[in-house]
C-alpha cells in the first residue's frame, strides 16, 4: 500500500468517526484545502445522506417533481 493511500484512510476513518475537522488537519498537518483531497467518501456515507433528507409531503401527481428536486439538490450538495 502507497503511504498517500494510507493518509486518505486516515483521513476518511477520522471523518467516518466524526472527529472535529479543525483537529483531522492539525492531525495531517494540511490547510482546509488540501485535506479535503484525502477525504474519500463511502457510498453509503452518501446514500446515507440522501436518505436522511427530509421529504415533504405532496400531492401524488407531484411526486415526480419533488423526486426530481430532491436529487438535485443533493447531487448539487455533493458536488458543493
Amino acid at each position: 500500500m502507497i503511504l498517500r493511500d494510507m493518509r486518505k484512510t486516515f483521513r476518511t476513518r477520522l471523518t467516518a468517526a466524526r472527529v472535529p475537522e479543525p483537529t483531522i488537519r492539525l492531525l495531517m498537518g494540511h490547510t482546509l484545502n488540501v485535506s479535503e483531497r484525502y477525504n474519500v467518501p463511502k457510498d453509503s456515507d452518501l446514500r446515507d445522506a440522501i436518505l436522511s433528507l427530509p421529504i415533504p409531503p405532496a400531492p401524488a401527481t407531484d411526486a415526480v417533481q419533488v423526486a426530481a428536486k430532491i436529487t438535485v439538490d443533493c447531487v448539487n450538495a455533493v458536488n458543493a
